[in-house]
This record gives structure tokens, C-alpha cells and sequence, in this order.
């Protein structure tokens, strides 16, 4: 997965990949200091599994896309 992480001394932003059991990281690349934090981001948003089909990353309850698409769900069969 990739986290994109921000300091909160510096300003310094950046992209990590990471697995999602790996702690967050803490101390900056740019200023050296113990001072990240985890940014919230969209990430990819829908996963692909064989055949194309696209399907919600945690199981396929929809309602997050409301409206779009002219009200057709882009997850639906």
C-alpha cells in the first residue's frame, strides 16, 4: 500500500509504500525530525479482480458513489 505522510516541522511531504501491518513512520527524510503523521487519502478506491470486474475494497456494500454515473452504480453486475 502506499501512505503519503506530511511533517508537521518542515511541511515536507511524501509517498511511502508500506504493508499494512508495518508501524507508521515517524522521523522526516527531509529535516530528520520525529515528526510525520499518516495522511488520510482516497487511495485507490476500486480494486480489479480477474475479468475486470471492479468490485468496493471491503466487500461490495455500495452507497459511496450516490449519484454519479447518472445514478447507475458503477459496482453493480
Amino acid at each position: 500500500m502506499h501512505y503519503e505522510y506530511k511533517c508537521r516541522e518542515c511541511g515536507h511531504q511524501f509517498v511511502a509504500e508500506q504493508r499494512i501491518t508495518d508501524e507508521p513512520l515517524t522521523k522526516c527524510e527531509s529535516c530528520g525530525k520525529a515528526a510525520l503523521e499518516r495522511m488520510i487519502s482516497g487511495g485507490a478506491g476500486v480494486i480489479t479482480s480477474g475479468g475486470g470486474k471492479a468490485s468496493m475494497p471491503q466487500g461490495d456494500a455500495c452507497g459511496q458513489c450516490c449519484g454519479m454515473n447518472g445514478g447507475a452504480c458503477p459496482y453493480s453486475e
